[in-house]
């Protein structure tokens, strides 16, 4: 099978080398000139097996070659981390200018908001310095900073403690592999908004949570019901601090929680949706490509609404590379496009590998693409809508097999009422996802006009 899907072959040594670089342990620091020597020299050997058509070789080499390239991403991201740690004038600022660049998460007595550090104030002198910081604010403060606030902040933020007892959940290791590197508890006193950041480029992200609060701003407007807009903000944009405790705890319990975190399932449903609504374009000429270019703009358009979360960003791009190997008569395998959108993603973020969202959101898929097409081969129904409860639930069932050893080893539980509720709740989650882009597009083009 492995044969026909040659980009398995490559993401799993892929992580193997990133997971290696971190249970390893080595005294000094590996220097990245060496890693990438070692790196070239394997490419050209792999290219010389190669053309001698030393096939056992050039596998292994091969093997070798995506190894030392996740070790190679994986350690330069580590000393880049350590880096920013090691250095003294952060953790000893007098002052330090930051900008907010997430939206605010409420929680139980604060609010959580990431900061980007500009610049230190060290001595009497001014630093530049690029770090991020977990920052936390009074929930009943005078003012909670929004995105793209620029804030002077008096005093150091502080390093994250290791927990004492092994068992213990790790805050700072939780904190790392999200590219934070400090936290803070800023009361008023503390803190100012000023007027005067220059806006130095163009972040994207920054750009896309941008217009993912205006799509918060909409759906508060629109619907009134606190709990339906809490339940339609997760869904949609991948944020839980509006929903009610007794909202998540029955997701949990009935297996269906994956529709109130932003993942594969959402795009799924989204171009499962596009493609029937737009298939008719294909019928024409050049109409493939007409095709082509709406779903991605589509699913380009989704992913900045949820503010690029790294499923969403995940999902679009396995089913861009989907659709694109289709349109242009490739051979597609599904295993191959998700093997890519892993690769792309943990090249930028290797650290996304110990994100328990990415893990679920890969086996899930894994789980689909292994046993959906085996599961839904063993009753052929005829009526339509007894074709559609079976497809579901066979689907179901895939991907629960896939994440069936993660849900048992971070939580403790297997969910058995899910082949009951899920058919039904992704029906529902067609109608909940797709109304509420609705709603953000009749109020843009409103707001336009």
């Amino acid at each position: 099978m492995f044969s026909r899907v040659p980009f398995m072959g490559f993401v799993i040594p892929f992580i193997l080398g990133i997971i290696l670089m971190d249970l390893v342990s080595i005294p000094v620091a590996i220097p990245q000139l060496w890693q990438l020597v070692l790196l070239l020299f394997s490419i050209f050997v792999l290219g010389i097996c190669s053309k001698l058509s030393k096939n056992v070789l050039a596998g292994v080499f091969l093997f070798l070659v995506f190894l030392q390239l996740g070790s190679f991403v994986k350690n330069r991201n580590n000393q880049d981390y350590q880096a920013i740690l090691d250095d003294v004038r952060l953790v000893n600022a007098e002052y330090y200018e930051a900008t907010v660049t997430s939206l605010p998460q409420n929680r139980s007595n604060s609010v959580r908001i990431e900061l980007k550090v500009d610049n230190v104030k060290y001595q009497d002198k001014w630093y530049a310095i690029d770090a991020k910081i977990q920052g936390a604010f009074p929930l009943k403060g005078s003012e909670i900073p929004k995105l793209n606030d620029h804030l002077l902040i008096k005093g150091s933020p502080k390093l994250p403690k290791h927990p004492l007892n092994p068992l213990e959940f790790d805050y700072a290791q939780f904190l790392e592999n999200r590219g934070i590197h400090f936290t803070d508890y800023v009361k008023d006193d503390r803190f100012i908004t000023t007027l005067d950041k220059k806006v130095e480029s163009f972040d994207i992200r920054l750009n896309a949570l941008t217009v993912s609060a205006w799509a918060e701003k909409v759906l508060r407007q629109e619907i009134q019901n606190d709990r339906a807009y809490g339940l339609i903000k997760a869904m949609l944009l991948g944020r839980r601090d509006d929903l009610h405790t007794d909202q998540i705890q029955d997701f949990t319990i009935s297996g269906t929680v994956h529709i109130i975190s932003v993942s594969g399932l959402h795009v799924g449903v989204l171009v499962m949706l596009l493609s029937f609504l737009l298939g008719w374009i294909k019928r024409f000429r050049f109409g493939k490509y007409v095709f082509l270019g709406l779903i991605i703009s589509i699913l380009l358009f989704y992913s900045i609404i949820t503010g690029l979360p790294p499923s969403v960003i995940r999902a679009s791009v396995m089913f861009s590379i989907l659709f694109i190997g289709h349109t242009f008569n490739k051979k597609n395998y599904a295993l191959n496009a998700l093997a890519i959108s892993a690769i792309l993603i943990l090249l930028f973020d290797p650290n996304a590998i110990y994100n328990v969202g990415f893990q679920l959101s890969f086996t899930a898929m894994l789980g689909i693409f292994l046993f959906y097409p085996m599961l839904s081969k063993l009753y052929l129904p005829s009526n339509l809508f007894t074709k559609f409860v079976w497809d579901i639930s066979v689907l179901t069932i895939a991907a629960q097999l896939g994440t069936f050893p993660l849900s048992i080893f971070y939580f403790h539980q297997f969910p058995t009422y899910f082949l009951l509720v899920n058919p039904l709740v992704i029906l529902l989650a067609n109608i909940l996802v797709i109304g509420p882009i609705l709603i953000l597009l009749f109020s843009f083009c409103h707001g336009a006009g």
